[in-house]
């Protein structure tokens, strides 16, 4: 399992750079700084009511600014592919100064905060777990494109090299977080994880895009 996500994680990282340059996120210093997102997709089954009533929800929405927050003040130089929070954390201690964290205590702080709203979601989004668990992988995520990637400056049609490389990014992105919420939804320290790694490769493919279209 863990060899079918590193290769997932490698073929994320070459097939979503644009010209074969791996680019970051260019983060922001805000503190509080929110999710910003685009237009709602069009709700068209049961499925899509759920994912709607859940990314609308306050909990949901408060997780994901935690994460994108904590992502902000990581401040990746590239992407790094930490076995889990443990070697994240070791890292940002041994690289403090590459970060926007004032000590490594804030991010340990932080980075629980993250991990005491996770523990809460199965409870309170117990069909949206199911699906994770039971739903066949590419409608998984064909789900998780449409659901969770509602960042603002993502492209909604994909006809242009530009959009048709954003939609392959955020596909194996969603991809590698669908195989491990397949395997470990119930298992608060993982989905974490998960998520983070989720957000800054979601971050990712958006950054690019928007590099493709300048360019």
């Amino acid at each position: 399992m863990k060899k079918a996500l590193l290769l997932c994680s490698v073929i994320f990282m070459f097939a979503c750079s644009n010209e074969n340059e791996v680019t970051t996120p260019e983060n922001s210093t805000s503190e509080n700084a929110t999710t910003a997102s685009k237009p709602t997709p069009t709700i068209e089954n049961a499925t899509d009511e759920m994912f709607f009533a859940y990314v609308n929800s306050e909990s949901y929405i408060l997780l994901q600014n935690k994460i994108s927050n904590f992502n902000l003040k990581l401040n990746l130089p590239y992407i790094i592919e930490f076995e889990d929070s443990s070697e994240m954390l070791i890292w940002v201690e041994a690289n403090l100064d590459l970060t926007m964290f004032v000590n490594l205590e804030e991010a340990t702080n932080k980075w629980s905060e993250i991990v005491s709203l996770q523990s809460l979601e199965p409870a309170q989004f117990p069909e949206i777990y199911d699906f994770m668990t039971t739903a066949p992988e590419e409608l998984a995520v064909e789900m998780y494109n449409k659901w969770l990637n509602l960042k603002e400056g993502t492209p909604t049609v994909f006809t242009t090299n530009c959009e048709k490389n954003f939609k392959m990014c955020t596909s194996i992105a969603n991809t590698e977080y669908h195989r491990t919420a397949s395997y470990f939804a119930q298992d608060t320290q993982i989905m974490a994880d998960a998520k983070r790694k989720q957000d800054e490769r979601l971050d990712f493919c958006r950054d690019n895009y928007i590099k493709c279209v300048k360019n």
